[in-house]
């Protein structure tokens, strides 16, 4: 660090290192923010099969950063991962009016037990008559399933901001240094 000669150059420097201060926190907002969303998305892809996706949907982290905070959020059906699903039919809308009446509506029909159409859900769609059905990877086409549904919580988001933040800090301090050392070289 150069020797400041003069109260003047000393003032100049501090406000450069203010500006920098400034800069640097918002560039290790916006790199934090990436930070976070690279270790849960690796987490996500570990979980279900390095895709990103469960059946149809994506499942992602992404952020954004303004000049107060970074923001991470989550695409698609993270809460699954996070929280995990109790056992449930899956029901098209074709068949009876709302949701609660659906799922009644296979309850009735084959009881609460743990009777399983096998197969994994591909899509929902359309059979042939033109009804709107579900359709599995083995090929079949039915309105509804009576399945197990059950996904234990994987906890994901938690597991991943807690790998973050050491790599967050870490981030920050080197930023921070690398700004303060331009204030003052």
């Amino acid at each position: 660090m150069a020797t400041s000669n003069s109260a003047a150059e000393l003032v100049g420097k501090l406000n450069k290192a203010a500006d920098n201060v400034q800069k640097g926190t918002q560039k290790a907002l916006e790199t934090s923010g990436k930070i976070v969303e690279g270790t849960i998305n690796a987490g996500v892809a570990s979980t279900i099969g390095g895709d990103l996706k469960m059946g149809t949907k994506l499942v992602r982290a992404a952020s954004r950063a303004d000049s107060k905070r970074a923001e991470i959020y989550a695409r698609g059906p993270m809460h699954w991962l996070e929280k995990g699903v109790k056992p449930h039919a899956v029901v098209t809308k074709g068949i009876g009016g709302s949701r609660a009446a659906r799922t009644s509506f296979v309850a009735s029909a084959f009881g609460s037990g743990g009777l399983s159409f096998g197969g994994t859900l591909k899509r929902r769609g359309k059979n042939k008559d033109g009804k709107l059905a579900l359709k599995f990877e083995s090929g079949d086409v039915r309105p509804y399933a009576r399945r197990a549904g059950k996904y234990p919580a994987q906890k994901t988001w938690s597991k991943g901001t807690d790998r973050a933040r050491p790599l967050v800090a870490a981030n920050w301090k080197r930023i921070h240094v690398q700004e303060l050392a331009k204030s003052f070289a």
